[in-house]
């Protein structure tokens, strides 16, 4: 028979063996006594290798994972994660080589002094402590990771004289590497190593290997990760399966635009003395995110190599949150930036015209209290607007317009707050946009059903003039208003967002790219949306948002100010242009940052004005 190397036999050696038949072989043994003893042999050792394989399936505890992966580990060869670029090919992320020093029991010498003088060597050379190589030698496995991150410089020193530390062992391996980490930590996310839970979920993994925990890198862990290759045991020049790398992928990220939405936001909020904020731009066309900004931020690199618990804590005792993405996990009353897709709604239930008009000489509306005349409700609005018609709605932000056509008052009919909800649910409220990242969150539209189970209380009338403006417990995150105001640029359509363009190959060809997708058509006629355009228009030719005038070409937008209960109000602006042709639209929330005019409204000019620059827009 073939010679047994380290006891290594195969199916193909017992096939393959000329001497196979040889060996089975005895002459003489006619006698079937003998034929029918060797059979129950035969049929005692098939029963017994059956039922060992039934134990070992039965009891997989931990013991028998980690034997699995240190077999996997020492027989597969990893693949090389794919790289993220952005969509004009800069690189966000890639594959570092690195060195781990591992101990391998196997190698060590037999002399108790020589052993114990290599294991005092290489603590003094690697900075470690030497009692952690003790414990190590207590541990089960015959191999293990002694310090990661060795640097080359040390590898290099080590390898040269390596024949002097039998036992010990540089392994390469690759971590992930992120550029400008803080500027894109948010939409890419990190890896890690895998954990308890990560192994039972992915069983075809290495203990050992990495794994996308957040973001990007866990949403397309599947195109990144590549598949292994298996070593040959006999030959290794010559693997049995080359593995196949990862492959990379390229995002729909505008790397610099995401430099100039993040600086200008941190500036402002230098300036103020304040911490939170959240911005994106938008291609309202497609659905295309090209920025997404999100502060305070983190630094993703922290986590590739394994996080220190001192920064973990830091992390997550930080009461500013930096690790949620406020544009996609932060929920906020949105205040005055959905009267635009209210008024589409009045317009479509006839409730309105562009025309219609009320009087508001008070800068307030006064309801009468039918338990006490002496009390009547009263409703406020942020300044007395005078004479406003359904543009100015818009462009000069009239709660008083709102309160009065979706509410009603008693000698006006009112959309109601279940027409109101209809629409919001047209618009994305409610529900998420789909884009592909984790920990996106619903916001809440605000309605009798929702007060009843939540509060326990009946639904009033005030509570429809509240939600009328975006307040009341209406909540949303800047993404979905972003979104619906794109449905608005582009007359209908709302868009599912999204950030994965499609793979990239290593000359830079774009395969298997993303193709746009309508989550629904929005019933709102052409010409209704060309009031409401206008009306957007016009906060910036004549109302709140006059800021952006200067720009060399024309937008349209809208300003909000939401209620917080502290001091300071919540402020946002979002718009979009070229509003004859919109290509690019941006939404800006500061958190207590109270006046669009010194706070969102500058940041996006200063968008608008690179972009216009540097990128420029299609005629």
């Amino acid at each position: 028979m073939s010679r047994l190397v380290n006891n290594d036999i195969t199916p193909e050696d017992l096939f393959l063996d000329k001497d196979v038949q040889a060996a089975m072989y005895v002459s003489g043994l006619d006698n079937s006594r003998y034929l029918i003893g060797l059979g129950v042999l035969i049929g005692i050792g098939i029963l017994f290798f059956i039922g060992r394989i039934f134990q070992l399936q039965l009891n997989a505890t931990e013991n028998s994972i980690i034997t699995r992966d240190t077999v996997i580990s020492q027989n597969y060869i990893k693949p090389l994660r794919g790289n993220i670029y952005d969509r004009r090919g800069v690189l966000l992320a890639y594959n570092q080589v690195v060195f781990s020093l591992v101990l391998n029991k196997e190698l060590l010498p037999t002399d108790s002094e020589q052993k114990n003088r290599s294991f005092a060597e290489i603590a003094s050379f690697f900075k470690i402590e030497e009692e952690n190589i003790q414990k190590a030698m207590e541990a089960e496995e015959k191999q293990i990771v002694l310090q990661d991150n060795i640097s080359q410089e040390e590898a290099i020193t080590f390898q040269v004289k390596e024949d002097e530390y039998p036992g010990f062992e540089l392994k390469q391996n690759n971590i992930r590497q992120y550029v400008d980490s803080s500027y894109f930590s948010h939409l890419i996310g990190y890896t890690g190593k895998l954990s308890d839970a990560d192994i039972i979920a992915n069983p075809r993994y290495t203990r050992d290997d990495i794994i996308g925990k957040t973001g990007l890198e866990r949403v397309y862990e599947s195109t990144l990760k590549g598949e292994y290759g298996l070593k040959n045991t006999r030959d290794s020049e010559r693997p049995l399966k080359r593995p196949q790398n990862g492959k990379s992928i390229q995002l729909t990220i505008d790397a610099e635009l995401q430099k100039v939405l993040h600086d200008s936001m941190q500036e402002v909020l230098n300036a103020r003395q304040l911490q939170k904020a959240a911005g994106i731009v938008m291609n309202p066309q497609n659905g295309e995110v090209l920025a997404m900004v999100s502060l305070p931020t983190f630094d993703n690199n922290l986590f590739t190599q394994g996080i220190s618990q001192e920064n973990y804590n830091a992390l997550i005792n930080d009461k500013n949150n930096p690790l949620l993405n406020r544009c996609i996990g932060g929920e906020y009353a949105p205040a005055s930036t959905i009267k635009p897709l209210i008024a589409s709604g009045l317009l479509q239930e006839s409730i309105i015209t562009a025309d219609t008009t009320i009087n508001d000489p008070l800068g307030k509306l006064i309801v009468e209290n039918p338990y006490d005349k002496d009390r009547p409700f009263v409703y406020p609005d942020w300044k007395i607007h005078g004479i406003s018609n359904t543009y100015k709605s818009i462009s000069d932000s009239v709660n008083v317009f709102y309160y009065t056509f979706v509410g009603g008052t008693p000698t006006q009919r009112g959309l109601g707050i279940q027409k109101l909800a209809e629409y919001y649910r047209y618009y994305g409220f409610g529900n998420t946009t789909g884009i592909d990242l984790g920990g996106e969150v619903k916001g809440n539209i605000a309605n009798p059903e929702w007060k009843e189970r939540v509060k326990q209380e009946p639904w009033l009338l005030g509570d429809t003039y509240n939600a009328s403006i975006g307040q009341g417990g209406m909540l949303a995150t800047p993404l979905q208003i972003l979104n619906a105001t794109n449905a608005i640029a582009n007359r209908g359509n709302l868009y599912k967002p999204y950030l994965y363009q499609g793979v990239r190959t290593d000359d830079g060809s774009l395969i298997e790219q993303k193709n746009p997708e309508i989550i629904q058509k929005i019933p709102v006629s052409q010409e209704n949306y060309t009031i409401v355009k206008e009306g957007m228009r016009q906060t910036i030719s004549d109302g709140t948002g006059y800021q952006l005038q200067s720009l060399p070409f024309s937008t349209a937008g809208k300003t909000g100010t939401a209620q917080t209960g502290k001091e300071n109000n919540n402020s946002w602006f979002v718009s979009y242009g070229p509003f004859e042709n919109p290509q690019l639209s941006v939404i800006v929330l500061i958190e207590e940052g109270n006046d669009s005019f010194e706070t969102t409204i500058p940041i996006t000019k200063k968008v608008y004005e690179w972009y216009y620059q540097n990128r420029g827009f299609k005629e």
